[in-house]
């Protein structure tokens, strides 16, 4: 039986950006030891809503969350795409690396994130301290779009690149591998997470037979829209619904002020029909990630390195589905740092709109954090 070094913070909770970083430090500190690292990402899982719990993802638990450690109040530094993912490559709060939104007008993959804290993330250490790295798929929202250089630009630090151009597809899309542009079209061939777990489990292999120790980053578009499932799992869950918790449906007027807007009307009957619907589709894409757990840690161990690898399991951000009367709306966190935020900083409920209303950590305040 074997004993594989593997860590699932939150056991699929949002990921502590720091967390890695401090993991890669811990691990090229050990005299002699070059442990593998998988790092397996996804897009909206959540935690709440029981999404990513043993009953629609068996094999995480089997081979991660009971194998490993769980750490369950980590918390991503922003709720939404491209931020929580840039914390994560720079170790940096977004009011540091400066990426405020999911657009290049943001500095979502802008020049100025490529001039400046793209040059500083940990893969640049980790290829420095020997390892060869490998990156598949969601990179950040508008990565590879033809204003900021296209599928040519390579982000530095991968030795092995097939990033995705825009945001989370399942089918129809472009790949950037390694600098060449890679259109995919619409069959079972092209589905994203086929390729995400075929190139991870084939770059696996190659390093080990190069004698190399490696770090894998599968980044999965699951669960995030447009919620495309394999025709396998397509059948799945018919009488899954949104969970009816206590927030579900419910119109909360203090809360923050997007929230407030969307909960004026309320969910009708057509809009929780759609809710259920995309509450299903979202548990029927994790069955393909589920399956890539499984090929994964069948592969390490096939290779004979599975006892000296160690596995995180985590995502950007979460969805809620239902609650607040939201039919699919990102959450709204409140920021919990590790350690104290850099100073000057006021508390962000300092920050107001023009009408009073207060920001969130959403929409920073930026004369505050300058």
């Amino acid at each position: 039986m074997y004993q594989p070094h593997v860590i699932s913070p939150l056991s699929i909770d949002r990921f502590a950006m720091r967390t890695l970083s401090a993991l890669s430090a811990l691990l090229l500190s050990i005299a002699g030891a070059a442990p593998n690292m998988v790092f397996i990402f996804l897009d909206d899982l959540d935690v709440e809503m029981g999404s990513s719990s043993a009953a629609y993802m068996p094999q995480l638990h089997s081979h991660i969350a009971a194998a490993g450690a769980s750490f369950s109040r980590s918390y991503v530094s922003v709720p939404v795409c491209c931020p929580s993912r840039s914390s994560l490559y720079t170790g940096q709060y977004q009011h540091n690396n400066r990426v405020l939104g999911n657009g290049i007008a943001t500095n979502c993959s802008s020049a100025a994130w490529q001039a400046g804290p793209e040059k500083r993330t940990f893969p640049i250490l980790l290829q420095a301290a020997g390892y060869r790295t490998f990156f598949a798929g969601k990179y950040l929202n508008d990565y590879g779009f033809p204003a900021v250089g296209g599928t040519a630009h390579v982000p530095p630090g991968w030795s092995d690149w097939h990033g995705l151009v825009g945001n989370s597809q399942y089918y129809n899309f472009t790949l950037s591998n390694n600098g060449a542009s890679e259109p995919h079209g619409d069959t079972p061939a092209d589905y994203l997470p086929t390729i995400v777990r075929k190139r991870s489990v084939a770059f696996m292999n190659t390093s080990v037979a190069a004698g190399a120790p490696f770090f894998a980053y599968m980044s999965f578009p699951s669960c995030h829209g447009p919620q495309e499932a394999e025709a396998q799992y397509q059948h799945l869950y018919p009488e899954a619904r949104a969970p009816r918790t206590p927030n579900y449906n419910a119109s909360v007027p203090d809360a923050h002020w997007l929230q407030a807007v969307q909960g004026v009307y309320g969910l009708d009957d057509n809009a929780a029909a759609f809710a259920d619907l995309v509450f299903r589709r979202r548990l029927q894409t994790l069955r393909s990630v589920d399956a890539a757990i499984a090929d994964v840690v069948t592969t390490l161990n096939a290779l004979g390195v599975l006892n000296n690898t160690y596995i995180v399991f985590s995502a950007d951000s979460e969805r809620r589905v239902g609650g607040r009367r939201a039919m699919a709306a990102a959450r709204v966190l409140c920021l919990r740092p590790p350690s104290p935020v850099p100073q000057p900083h006021p508390p962000l409920t300092q920050c107001r709109l023009a009408d009073g209303r207060k920001r969130g950590i959403l929409e920073p305040c930026r004369s505050s954090l300058r």
